[in-house]
């Protein structure tokens, strides 16, 4: 098959694709495109050696699993080598050219929109550092697309809830791959579990860098370091997130002054107080106390 060309799309493609390959385009409800993830095409492809996909400007986000075989991707001014288990996730606005590195790639695929859709791209994308991750079980991606492409084989009034469903399970395994947390990284090393377990003691105290660093016996900037691996959060950012947690619970359910407060979970003033938690939750805790207290 001679190459496809199409200069309004963008796009120059070669479909070198076995017989047994399957392709199904999607036309969601307008309530799926407004409101869910949906998908917009998916598909299982057995490709040879002349298969590639070259494009850009589709509004569209591609997740594409590799089964067998080995393909090769070129996205961001990077190239990667994709084989079994390996996944990538890509915004198609961007350019990308994509093709089988040796003499076959079978992989399955699904293209998805929807709101929300470029926040997860963006996270993963700086989690991730590249657009390619590997899964220890490459199933928990390919088992949910086959699900997608049962359901609209079928079709169905439901199809594009419960397709939304299972898009937002194959993000929440690309985002732990990514993230690196899984049950290994649950076990956390024993001087991060000791600092995490002294944040969650003494958060109403005064806890510095220096006295977290100095209680796990590890230098300060390597301990800050290694914390942020672990937990994804700064020192700082946990300590915050423990004492803004706290505070909401003290706003839903005590009498407690604003200020009382502030002393309570270990913040040296109402202002200070104040500026934390409308940083961390856009509103001021006043604000938080009212709408919580007229939904009791």
């Amino acid at each position: 098959m001679q190459p496809i060309i199409n200069a309004n799309q963008k796009i120059n493609y070669r479909l070198d694709i076995d017989d047994s390959s399957e392709w199904i385009s999607v036309t969601p409800c307008e309530m799926a495109r407004n409101a869910f993830f949906y998908v917009q095409e998916a598909g299982h492809f057995y490709c040879g050696p002349d298969y590639f996909t070259e494009r850009e400007r589709l509004d569209s986000f591609l997740i594409k699993c590799t089964l067998s075989g080995s393909g090769r991707i070129e996205y961001r001014g990077k190239t990667y080598d994709v084989g079994r288990g390996d996944v990538f996730f890509i915004s198609c606005e961007e350019y990308q050219h994509y093709r089988t590195a040796n003499e076959s790639w079978e992989h399955i695929w699904v293209h998805i929109n929807g709101a929300g859709c470029m926040n997860y791209f963006r996270q993963f994308y700086e989690n991730n550092g590249s657009c390619v991750v590997r899964l220890p079980r490459f199933e928990e991606v390919s088992e949910p697309i086959n699900k997608i492409m049962n359901l609209y084989r079928i079709g169905g009034v439901y199809a594009d809830i419960i397709a939304s469903k299972l898009i937002s399970d194959i993000f929440a395994e690309i985002m732990i791959a990514a993230t690196g947390v899984n049950d290994n990284a649950a076990r956390l090393p024993r001087p991060i579990q000791l600092a995490v377990d002294l944040i969650e003691r003494d958060y109403q105290e005064n806890v510095t860098l220096e006295y977290l660093a100095g209680k796990v016996s590890l230098n300060r900037q390597y301990f800050q370091k290694l914390f942020k691996k672990y937990t994804k959060m700064s020192p700082y950012m946990f300590l915050t997130t423990i004492r803004v947690n706290r505070a909401k619970e003290l706003l839903r359910f005590s009498d407690m002054s604003i200020e009382e407060i502030a002393a309570e979970v270990g913040l040296n003033s109402a202002g200070h107080f104040i500026q934390i938690f409308k940083k961390m939750t856009d509103t001021t805790p006043n604000a938080y106390r009212k709408m919580w207290n007229a939904k009791r």
